[in-house]
């Protein structure tokens, strides 16, 4: 997925008006539906149309103040387990749910939160697996602790994490706080599902979260 002048465009002026008009705080009740088709364990799939999975509710994600305004990231590379996607942004839908990204091999950012390198969590999410094939998030819950993941960034700057620890949450246990609560530290989460695949409602039992922290400041690009 390539990235034109107008897109670029769009999204260099909503970073400016975000960093205008950006609340500290809002209350949400956020649906994050990363259903997935596991045909690569012989699952048969019975429709292609996400069940919304409550995941929580967002009580605060404070944006940690004006150094964690941040231009928005338009690239996710994490070596060790061969992701290297474009990132889209992600909005709320009307019914409070977050939307997902239409391509299973593209990630996507929670736009309405923190961007990467700012004060606070941010959250990309990813599907695991389609009808087809394994999706851009399929190695996730194989990332081990100290590997890097790569941020690039709209205005040509880059911003790496390292991975602390990749947990596995039943979805009605998922961890809200853990996941969005805002730390006050440029942090990470990637987002996935995993675990036992449900035919009877067509999801996964399980999410999948990475967490990492920032390593070092952005880097510009030469």
């Amino acid at each position: 997925m390539r990235l034109g002048d107008k897109t670029l465009s769009r999204r260099g002026a909503a970073w400016w008006r975000k960093a205008i008009t950006r609340p500290g705080a809002f209350r949400v009740l956020l649906v994050i539906d990363l259903f997935l088709l596991a045909d690569a364990v012989g699952v048969l799939a019975f429709s292609r149309t996400p069940a919304p999975v409550n995941t929580g509710q967002i009580s605060a994600l404070g944006h940690g103040g004006p150094d964690s305004i941040q231009p928005p990231p338009v690239r996710l590379d994490v070596p060790t387990i061969n992701v290297h996607s474009n990132l889209v942004d992600l909005a709320l839908n009307a019914d409070g749910s977050l939307d997902v990204p239409r391509d299973f091999g593209v990630a996507g950012w929670f736009a309405r939160g923190v961007a990467p390198g700012g004060n606070g969590n941010a959250v990309i999410v990813g599907h695991v697996d389609s009808t087809r094939k394994a999706a851009v998030f399929y190695g996730l819950r194989t990332l081990k602790p100290g590997a890097s993941i790569d941020v690039a960034r709209l205005d040509g700057s880059s911003v790496t994490f390292v991975v602390d620890a990749v947990h596995q949450y039943a979805k009605d246990a998922f961890p809200t706080d853990l996941v969005y609560r805002s730390t006050g530290k440029p942090q990470l989460r990637l987002v996935t599902c995993g675990g036992r695949f449900d035919a009877r409602h067509h999801r996964y039992a399980d999410n999948i979260i990475a967490f990492a922290h920032l390593a070092a400041d952005p880097v510009k690009s030469a």
